[in-house]
């Protein structure tokens, strides 16, 4: 991962009830692959019978801390041909749960063969396709082994995404070729959930609860080459994309 990807400019003024302990307008704070070194606090307002009241929150740490710079996942995937060009995937990740850490994801896309429509089109090299797809990931992380005294204590985080592509490849008995141009559009929420009392300062025993939510939304277009290789009814694909976040795809499949 590029070291601009691991950290991102913090304007408080981007957002409401944010700011600084040292007056800072911004401040280079980690992403979910950086590390804050040192650590980086933030003030939050909140509104109670007594008015505006303020808190302090150290932000979390990425995985820079340990020395990865990549995330890697795996997933079930099938595909399902249809009449007249048509094919729908599904994939799957069941809830995985890890020191404290779970996530869940799932998605499905309609692929369409436009040049299935062309009279002689099994004599074409090519096929020339179209595909829409969404997924969605759902992520939840345990706070409750925090010094932070309270209850039900997570960060939960949900991501949707739609991709729209274009993908021609070759038409050969072994081997394939392929390349993909699309667009992808997506928005991610994450939201403190839990119960968070205050043991110290002017507000000292005051319970913060469900205190905060930060939602984000991006787009961008995405190109993607691979191919897939059949041998019997194994086959084999692999992938790379090219976009903000490069993605590699690697894959094992059986075929009917």
């Amino acid at each position: 991962m590029s070291d601009d990807k691991q950290n991102f400019n913090l304007n408080v003024n981007d957002y409401n009830y944010i700011s600084f302990p040292d007056g800072s307008q911004s401040k280079s704070v980690a992403t979910v692959f950086g590390e804050n070194n040192p650590d980086q606090m933030i003030v939050v307002e909140y509104e109670t019978d007594n008015g505006t009241e303020t808190t302090q929150f150290t932000l979390p740490q990425g995985l820079g801390g340990s020395n990865i710079n990549f995330v890697p996942t795996a997933y079930l995937q099938g595909s399902l041909g249809l009449v007249k060009g048509f094919e729908v995937k599904a994939r799957f990740l069941p809830e995985v749960d890890y020191d404290g850490a779970k996530t869940k994801f799932y998605g499905a896309a309609l692929q369409h063969e436009f040049t299935s429509w062309l009279t002689g089109e099994k004599l074409l090299p090519i096929a020339i396709s179209g595909l829409v797809g969404y997924n969605r990931i759902e992520a939840s992380y345990d706070l409750d082994s925090t010094p932070v005294q309270g209850s039900n204590q997570t960060i939960n985080t949900e991501m949707n995404s739609w991709m729209f592509s274009a993908i021609a490849s070759t038409k050969l008995p072994v081997i394939n070729f392929y390349a993909g141009l699309g667009y992808v559009s997506g928005n991610a929420k994450t939201y403190l959930d839990g119960s968070y009392t205050i043991d110290e300062g002017p507000l000292a025993g005051q319970t913060l609860v469900n205190p905060y939510s930060v939602t984000t939304d991006v787009s961008g277009v995405n190109a993607t080459l691979g191919f897939k290789l059949k041998l019997a009814f194994f086959r084999l694909n692999a992938s790379y994309s090219f976009q903000e976040y490069q993605n590699v795809n690697l894959g094992i499949n059986f075929g009917y």
